[in-house]
């Protein structure tokens, strides 16, 4: 099994290709926040309700100064075309290979759900400007993560 990250490690760096075939890598974001979270599938009822809610909330994370980049490890194509059917407008990260997946820990036969994807789990990562976890947050729910996640980081900003 490989190890959970926990705040304060570093993000593990990677190269991946975007839904456009577009070449990125982690340590490109240097200097940014991040809103790293990992989906299961394109297409799927709670992965299409989660992106959605990043969507509809992006601007309001952009404003609290993080970017939101989605990774999973389907195709191009799939990920291409849920993407402009939905208007998912932030980057889309494809790992077919899951290396990153298992890089962050999240690739896990946790669940009989997750037998059925693959073991991937529904995660997310907060990732501060110098590349270190902040928040790790493993085998979220759809429904509900994006405004928990939000407020968790809007009650930050306030106590800052």
């Amino acid at each position: 099994m490989d190890p959970r990250l926990v705040p304060g490690d570093a993000a593990p760096d990677f190269v991946l290709y975007d839904k456009d075939s577009n070449r990125v890598q982690l340590s490109g974001f240097r200097g940014q926040k991040l809103v790293l979270f990992f989906y299961p599938s394109a297409e799927t009822p709670g992965c299409t309700l989660e992106a959605c809610d990043f969507r509809d909330n992006e601007h309001i994370f952009g404003a609290m100064g993080y970017k939101v980049i989605g990774i999973s490890s389907d195709n191009t194509l799939k990920v291409k075309h849920w993407a402009e059917k939905r208007n998912l407008q932030y980057t889309l990260l494809l790992d077919p290979e899951k290396t990153v997946h298992r890089a962050f820990g999240i690739t896990r036969w946790s669940s009989p759900i997750s037998m059925i994807t693959g073991g991937r789990s529904r995660s997310t990562f907060v990732i501060d400007q110098d590349g270190k976890i902040d928040i790790a947050l493993y085998n979220v729910q759809a429904f509900g993560h994006v405004k928990a996640l939000r407020s968790l980081l809007e009650s930050r900003t306030v106590a800052a």
